[in-house]
């Protein structure tokens, strides 16, 4: 059994209208007006990769893209966030489970707001995307988007 098959068999009816952001655990694929509003935008770091969904009802989507962040930015601050203080290393890395974020400001005024308005995360087990509010209206899709954005306090 799917897990489209389970979700039936659990009364969830798959969606027959997609998002136009989807998940994968924390990384996105969203459709082509917001790859192409990214794009105009020639943020460094973020690769995009075209993607093919399948939905419950078999119907292909072909106007989605894969966000992909090969480089993570450390810059949230140890003392003013809340997490886990034993961290998990693996495979050279040091990543904490943090609970609520707060933002480095010695780390992030070194870096031209032009290079980190769209980032993910480094040095955490989540790896969340970061979108900086000057962009954040390309993700919200006046609420029908599929993603909700969390405020992360000024640094």
């Amino acid at each position: 059994m799917g897990g489209a098959d389970y979700a039936r068999k659990l009364g969830i009816v798959p969606l027959r209208e997609l998002p136009d952001i989807l998940f994968d655990g924390a990384d996105l694929l969203v459709r082509n007006h917001i790859r192409d509003a990214l794009i105009a935008l020639d943020l460094p770091g973020l690769h995009i990769h075209p993607a093919v969904i399948i939905d419950a009802y078999k119907n292909w989507h072909e106007d989605y893209w894969f966000l992909a962040f090969p480089e993570r930015l450390d810059c949230w601050h140890r003392e003013l966030s809340s997490f886990e203080e034993e961290p998990i290393r693996l495979g050279g890395f040091t990543l904490h489970s943090v609970y609520t974020y707060a933002l480095d400001a010695v780390v992030l005024d070194k870096i031209p707001l032009s290079q980190r308005l769209l980032f993910k995360m480094g040095s955490t087990q989540d790896g969340f995307i970061v979108c900086h509010q000057d962009i954040a209206a390309i993700f919200r899709g006046n609420g029908d988007s599929g993603a909700k954005l969390v405020g992360i306090p000024d640094h």
